[in-house]
C-alpha cells in the first residue's frame, strides 16, 4: 500500500507501508519516500486475541511492538 501525500504538489509520495508475509505473527514494515525502512510493527500470534473472539478483555486485545529500523523499542499500538 502505498502513502501519498494529496495536500501539495500533486500525488508526491510519503512513503509506503507493507504486510510482509508470516506464517504465524503479525505485522507490517513502514518505509519512507525513499524506500528506507522506518519501523517495524510486530504482533506475536500467541496473544488470545488473535484466535478467539470471546467477549472477556483478553479475548479482545492484540498488542504489537513498534520498533525503529535499528530494533529500537519506541511505543505500541493495542488494537480492541
Amino acid at each position: 500500500m502505498q502513502v501519498k501525500n494529496i495536500e501539495r504538489e500533486g500525488n508526491q509520495s510519503i512513503g509506503k507501508v507493507v504486510q510482509p508475509f508470516s506464517c504465524c505473527d503479525k505485522g507490517l514494515t513502514v518505509y519512507n519516500k525513499k524506500e528506507e525502512l522506518i519501523y517495524t510493527v510486530e504482533g506475536g500470534c500467541c496473544q488470545v486475541g488473535f484466535w478467539c473472539g470471546c467477549p472477556c478483555e483478553s479475548c479482545q486485545t492484540i498488542d504489537f511492538d513498534v520498533r525503529k529500523a535499528t530494533g529500537e523499542h519506541v511505543g505500541f499500538i493495542q488494537k480492541v
